[in-house]
């Protein structure tokens, strides 16, 4: 995906094999997406402070997987943070509450988009979804000021890229999702966006951002997956595809992976989604799902 300047009014177009999906805005910068295959990341890293990094250990708890290098000297992070467990008390009764985020190191100056594409779908597991307009939300979180009159939006699900407390000014939009059936199936997207209108936004977030909000059952695995863009400190645009989040057993997938889909894996990434869709069985037994496999489905370098 590439994005461009252009004129007053533009179209703005998810490109790819597939489906795609369209909008018209007037905004005084366009967005115009082009398909991109970006470098995906190696093995588990210790980064330094301009993205590169050394193999290494780094402590669990403050990431989920593997770090993506993305193009033009830029490294993505991915995080994984508890909010709540909820309970007849508090947040929503048999639900756990977590927020994703990323950490942008070396030539980031900000994100402007998370995005899916054919190659590298944008996927989230299914979620709550509070039934509560006007005070829920699918993108940029709830405003704080309705919580006190609808508890339950405080706990909804949603995507973004940074803003999390409603996105009043309409500065990010999305494109692409079909939001109507998340409650109950997973959000899978190889043609959508949440986007800032204008990628120079001062609030297009830099250095750490959040990027999802998901409310699950209590004890179901998280593993999702997303790509990222944003305005480069010296030179083009960055981006990096197929980010993975997860909150449970991030080694061991991997490993059972290229043990039941590692021929396919090396074929395409479509040949390894769809042989673990096929082995279901054999990803529990090894402590995973097949949707968690699919996250890593990466193409070889």
């Amino acid at each position: 995906m590439r994005w461009g300047k252009g004129a007053v009014k533009h179209e703005y177009r998810m490109c790819g094999r597939g489906k795609s999906a369209l909008v018209q805005a007037a905004v005084a910068l366009a967005l115009v997406p082009q398909h991109l295959v970006a470098p995906w990341a190696g093995p588990g890293s210790v980064l330094n402070a301009d993205g590169t990094g050394i193999e290494a250990t780094v402590a669990y708890d403050t990431r989920s997987a593997d770090p993506t290098h993305g193009t033009n000297g830029v490294t993505i992070v991915p995080g994984i943070s508890k909010v709540l467990d909820g309970d007849a008390s508090q947040g929503i009764d048999g639900y756990t509450t977590w927020n994703l985020t990323v950490q942008m190191l070396g030539n980031a100056k900000n994100a402007y988009t998370i995005y899916g594409s054919q190659d590298a779908p944008l996927i989230m597991p299914a979620v709550y979804k509070c039934n509560c307009p006007p005070f829920g939300s699918n993108v940029g979180g709830t405003n704080p000021q309705f919580w006190p009159y609808k508890s339950e939006a405080q706990w909804d699900s949603w995507l973004t890229v940074g803003i999390t407390d409603g996105n009043a000014d309409g500065a990010i939009s999305s494109i692409g999702f079909s939001y109507d059936t998340w409650n109950t199936t997973e959000l899978n997207s190889d043609d959508g966006a949440v986007f800032f209108m204008n990628p120079d936004n001062p609030k297009a977030p830099a250095g750490t951002a959040v990027v999802a909000q998901l409310t699950v059952k209590t004890g179901v695995d998280v593993y999702a997956a997303l790509s990222l863009q944003g305005r480069s400190k010296k030179g083009a645009d960055w981006h990096a595809e197929s980010v993975v989040f997860t909150n449970d057993h991030p080694k061991e997938c991997q490993e059972a992976l290229q043990a039941i889909c590692g021929d396919e894996k090396a074929k395409s990434p479509q040949a390894c989604l769809a042989c673990c869709g096929h082995h279901e069985l054999e990803a529990k037994q090894a402590n995973c799902s097949a949707a968690a496999l699919g996250t890593f489905c990466k193409p070889q370098q």
